[in-house]
């Protein structure tokens, strides 16, 4: 009995010789009756037995078609083994000892290579992310694999890789672009997230990288990279000579003036308020350190960069030119450069909260000269301390902020003002005015008898805006 699979060479020659066999051609004929007797006698001299056919079942008959159909189960040419796959999973941290990355690449029967890489260079923990990636890309390729798949738990870089997210900033496109160019280097290849409980060792090798003491123990072979794996960005050479620079690196360079007469005074007004260090222009400040001037197409990175960078937060349109400030930049339009960026964002226009409190005039309560107007009030009742007190009187002033305060056992009208005269009229002269709320210690006939002999203005005021 033949093999219930056939080979496709064998079946199709089965079929050819029962085919063409003349048994088969004088059975399919209507007078073949007769001659069947007369076949199975000449036949029977060669000891052949019929055995008539089973049926085939439907594994063996798929398996079958798909031998003969030309195309195998893994979609390649019939005959080719499916190309083995490499997994590879990547990881990559930043802290105060530095940034690292960790490698494991899985081979097909399951051993690994572990790869523990430290960074010689700054790097957020994006950008370290993308160089494990790189990193785990060119262990792949040295190891000749073609089928490969990346796991990282980071799901900004697998996005942002596969198409996902959109990229942004100089640094990041050139790691996507070049992760990208590597990636068709392979035949096949997949880039997954994964959860972080689910990378836990190519976190620790990342996390031992930065770690100088794992180095010194030999816990695990760290290797190092110096530089970064991306491409440098284009520099781009800005010309100031044309801008509203140009007149003040003149002059303070070469000396030159403008031929005009009022431009040349202008100039030379201003001019004391700029310096020039290292090839670049200053401003001084009187309470801030020397501001770097800027100028065309570094106002918008600037000012793009400190709006909605990494580490901003869609400052409002007064405070961001502020903002800019803070960080060292200047340029004579920056407040409405500002304004105007700030109009065209989309997310603070779709997001920024709309202030609807009326406007109201702010009412002011210092003081136009030290030492005129005195805020008085009692503290108490404290624990009680030696003597027996158990109270404070205490006074401030509204320009200067000074604090005069004094113990006392008793709160009477009478010791509230021996403490005005011995505290402050002895030491700052008369008050314009005192102000304190409506205590009967400060709205007794006596208290207000001596502030009317000595002109000062008595007023209350509730103990919220004393």
């Amino acid at each position: 009995m033949a093999s219930r699979k056939l080979r496709p060479y064998f079946q199709a020659h089965a079929i050819k010789v029962l085919t063409n066999h003349p048994l088969r051609q004088v059975l399919q004929k209507p007078e073949s009756s007769g001659r069947l007797l007369k076949w199975a006698m000449e036949l029977s001299q060669f000891d052949i037995s019929y055995v008539p056919r089973v049926s085939i079942k439907v594994q063996a008959l798929a398996d079958f078609i798909v031998e003969c159909s030309g195309v195998s189960q893994e979609g390649s040419i019939p005959g080719t083994p499916a190309a083995p796959v490499w997994k590879v999973f990547v990881d990559g941290t930043s802290n105060e000892n530095g940034a690292g990355a960790g490698i494991i690449l899985v081979s097909p029967q399951g051993h690994q290579l572990q790869n523990a890489l430290h960074f010689q260079f700054k790097a957020s923990n994006n950008e370290a992310e993308h160089e494990a990636v790189l990193a785990g890309l060119r262990l792949a390729r040295e190891v000749g694999a073609t089928n490969l798949e990346i796991y990282s738990d980071s799901q900004l870089v697998v996005r942002q890789i596969s198409g996902e997210y959109q990229t942004k900033g100089e640094r990041m496109v050139a790691y996507v672009t070049q992760t990208r160019e590597m990636l068709q280097a392979f035949t096949k290849h997949s880039i997954r997230q994964i959860p972080r409980e689910q990378n836990v060792f190519a976190d620790t090798l990342a996390k031992l990288a930065t770690n100088t003491e794992a180095e010194l123990a030999g816990l695990v072979p760290i290797n190092h990279l110096p530089v970064l794996s991306i491409r440098a960005p284009a520099v781009h050479i800005v010309d100031h000579s044309t801008s509203w620079m140009g007149p003040l690196i003149c002059y303070l360079t070469a000396g030159k003036v403008p031929a005009n007469r009022a431009a040349a005074r202008k100039l030379q007004y201003q001019v004391h308020r700029y310096v020039m260090m290292d090839g670049k222009l200053y401003r001084r400040g009187l309470s801030m350190p020397y501001l770097r001037c800027v100028s065309g197409i570094e106002l918008s990175a600037i000012m793009h960069e400190v709006h909605e960078g990494f580490c901003g937060d869609h400052t409002a349109r007064p405070r961001l030119s502020k903002k800019i400030l803070r960080q060292g930049y200047f340029w004579p339009t920056m407040k409405k450069d500002c304004i105007d960026y700030v109009r065209k964002c989309e997310q603070c226009q779709r997001y920024a909260k709309v202030l609807r409190a009326p406007p109201t005039e702010i009412t002011l309560i210092t003081s136009p000269w030290p030492f005129a107007v005195w805020g008085i009030d009692l503290v108490g009742s404290l624990p009680t301390g030696k003597g027996g007190v158990k109270y404070a009187i205490v006074v401030v002033d509204y320009c200067t902020k000074w604090v005069e305060a004094e113990p006392m056992n008793t709160i009477t009208s009478k010791r509230a003002l021996d403490f005005v005269i011995n505290n402050i009229m002895c030491w700052y002269d008369l008050p314009y005015k005192i102000v304190s709320d409506n205590g009967k210690q400060f709205d007794s006939a006596h208290f207000t008898d001596f502030c009317e002999r000595h002109g000062i203005v008595k007023s209350f005021s509730v103990v919220a805006r004393l």
